[in-house]
């Protein structure tokens, strides 16, 4: 049986991360190179989230899931995660029945498990006042860019 390839949203957000747009960049390539997956449309922002979030979360509605190089480029701060992201990764993604990874905090949401360790995260965040720092050195990986065909 053939499946069909996953068609993901990449969201690159720079300005506060230790890792660049190209390290985030070649992340999300090769993790979806790796996984067979397609990247649709990718948004880059530098700063604050902001209208590249939205857009990544307004194209998630035709998509099969959206990737981002860690949780923290999703939210400014963790005020934000609680006020903003979790009710958008609760609605958009947990019952849009839409994939979720983040590849340095090593997130998903495809099986109750990985649901559960993505709550408990969102859970966490409430009750802290800095982000843990991503655990993915791209310096241990190697790193090449990717050309991928979106059909």
């Amino acid at each position: 049986m053939l499946k069909r390839k996953l068609k993901l949203i990449g969201y690159v957000r720079t300005g506060d991360s230790p890792a660049s747009e190209i390290d985030q960049v070649n992340a999300i390539l090769d993790y979806c190179l790796i996984q067979r997956y397609d990247i649709v449309a990718l948004l880059k922002e530098h700063g604050p989230p902001s209208i590249g979030k939205a857009q990544a979360f307004e194209l998630l509605k035709k998509a099969d899931g959206l990737i981002a190089y860690d949780i923290t480029r999703l939210a400014g701060n963790a005020s934000d995660s609680f006020r903003e992201l979790r009710p958008l990764i609760e609605g958009s993604i947990m019952h849009g029945h839409k994939k979720f990874i983040t590849i340095a905090d090593g997130l998903e949401n495809v099986t109750p498990t990985g649901q559960e360790v993505l709550m408990n995260v969102l859970n966490d965040w409430s009750r802290r006042e800095e982000f843990p720092a991503p655990t993915y050195d791209p310096a241990q990986h190697e790193i090449y860019s990717v050309n991928q065909n979106n059909n």
